[in-house]
């Protein structure tokens, strides 16, 4: 809804963000996520109300005290998946040399209020299977924690593939299209 404003009241005065756009700097051999850094810019330069995540990121609970004061969230980031141990799972943050691990235990014991929850990372929607509760892992974390829609990948993500997939999928969004509509037109 934020981002269709967006695009109807350029001349407003901006309230606070909306969207949260953080990005990892480099995935767990420290080679470079520099599509994802370019993904999280992208957005900050289309539209008004997205914010980036703070340089340095300090600790899980203030990372996730960040987390609760935003609509959407979009994370581009680095996926270490635990198969075996699926809530040790986590989403590598901030700088390569020490990147803060956001795991998805954490994630589900909080109470995020976000709407959406857009994780741009490889293979974010996977996890492991457990009967009578489904697929446990980062994606259903979110999904704990009371955000309704996540969006994640069950393959690995092209750096230059997925920022144009974002960017059309943001601009699905913003155009009034549903979020699974904004979805289908994007990765056509």
């Amino acid at each position: 809804v934020q981002l269709r404003r967006d695009e109807e009241d350029r001349g407003r005065t901006a309230s606070s963000p909306a969207v949260l756009a953080l990005s990892g700097r480099a995935d767990a051999a420290g080679v470079p996520l520099s599509g994802a850094v370019r993904e999280t810019r992208d957005l900050r330069s289309r539209y008004r109300h997205v914010e980036p995540g703070p340089a340095a990121l300090t600790s899980e609970p203030d990372l996730l005290a960040l987390l609760s004061r935003y609509n959407v969230l979009h994370i581009a980031a680095h996926a270490d998946l635990e198969p075996d141990r699926p809530w040790s799972s986590r989403i590598l943050l901030g700088n390569g040399s020490s990147p803060l691990g956001l795991t998805a235990l954490a994630i589900a014991q909080c109470r995020l209020p976000a709407d959406l929850v857009v994780l741009s990372t490889c293979r974010s929607a996977e996890g492991r299977v457990v009967s009578g509760e489904g697929v446990i892992g980062l994606a259903s974390a979110f999904l704990a924690a009371g955000v309704p829609s996540v969006v994640g990948a069950l393959w690995s993500v092209d750096d230059a593939c997925a920022r144009e997939l974002v960017r059309f999928f943001y601009r699905e969004l913003a155009g009034g299209a549903t979020l699974s509509a904004a979805l289908v037109r994007a990765q056509s």
